[in-house]
C-alpha cells in the first residue's frame, strides 16, 4: 500500500494498527484481505497482491475479484500523478465494488474538494475521518518520519450500495491502543 507526501515517495506502507481495525470492522479479522490492489512484496495487506511481483502489476488491467466472486480488498493506493492519481484509483475502487462485487477498504487523504471524493467516495457505503494525522511507514526503514502532510479517511465501498455514505469519526490513538491491547 502506498502514500506519497513530500519525500516525493509513493510507497508509503500502512501501519498494521490501521488494517487490523479494518479486518476487524468486516468481521475477516481471523482471515484478513483477500486483496492489496496497490503492494510491493514486503508491504501487502493481502493473501495476494497487485504491483511488481505481484499477481498483476496493474491494478487498472486487472479483476480485483482474484477468485472470480466476492472478494475483500484493501487499498492504499499511490497518490502521485505518476501513480495514477488518486482521482483514477478511487474511481477503480468504487468500479470493484459496483461491477465486481468486492468489498474495498480504501485509505487515502480526506480532501473533500477533489474529483476522488466527489465522483466515488460520494458512491461508498461508509467514510470514517480519522481523528489526528496517520504516521506511514517508510518500507526501506520499517519507520515512520512522523505524521502525513494532511489528514486520512477510511473508506468502504460494498456491493449494492452506491451510496451516500455514512460518515463517522476514528481516533486514530484510540484504534492504535485498542488493537494492541488485542494482540
Amino acid at each position: 500500500s502506498m502514500i506519497p507526501n513530500q519525500t516525493g515517495k509513493d510507497d508509503w506502507a500502512t501501519p498494521q494498527y490501521i488494517v487490523d481495525w479494518a479486518t476487524a470492522h468486516l468481521g475477516i479479522d481471523g482471515v484478513g484481505f483477500e486483496l492489496d490492489a496497490a503492494a510491493r512484496a514486503d508491504t501487502s495487506k493481502g493473501a495476494a497482491f497487485f504491483g511488481v511481483g505481484g499477481v498483476c502489476e496493474d491494478a487498472f488491467a486487472a479483476r480485483w475479484d482474484v477468485r472470480g466472486e466476492f472478494t475483500t480488498v484493501w487499498c492504499n493506493p499511490p497518490y502521485s500523478r505518476v501513480g495514477g492519481g488518486l482521482a483514477k484509483w478511487c474511481a477503480r475502487m468504487q468500479a470493484a465494488s459496483e461491477l465486481e462485487g468486492c468489498i474495498v477498504v480504501g485509505l487515502f487523504f480526506a480532501r473533500t474538494e477533489t474529483v476522488a471524493w466527489q465522483d466515488s467516495v460520494s458512491k461508498a457505503a461508509e467514510v470514517y475521518l480519522i481523528r489526528g494525522r496517520v504516521a506511514f511507514i517508510d518500507p526501506a526503514t520499517g519507520n515512520s518520519p512522523g505524521p502525513a502532510p494532511a489528514p486520512s479517511a477510511i473508506v468502504i465501498w460494498r456491493p449494492g450500495d452506491l451510496g451516500p455514505p455514512a460518515y463517522q469519526c476514528l481516533d486514530l490513538r484510540a484504534m492504535a491502543s485498542t488493537t494492541k491491547e488485542k494482540k
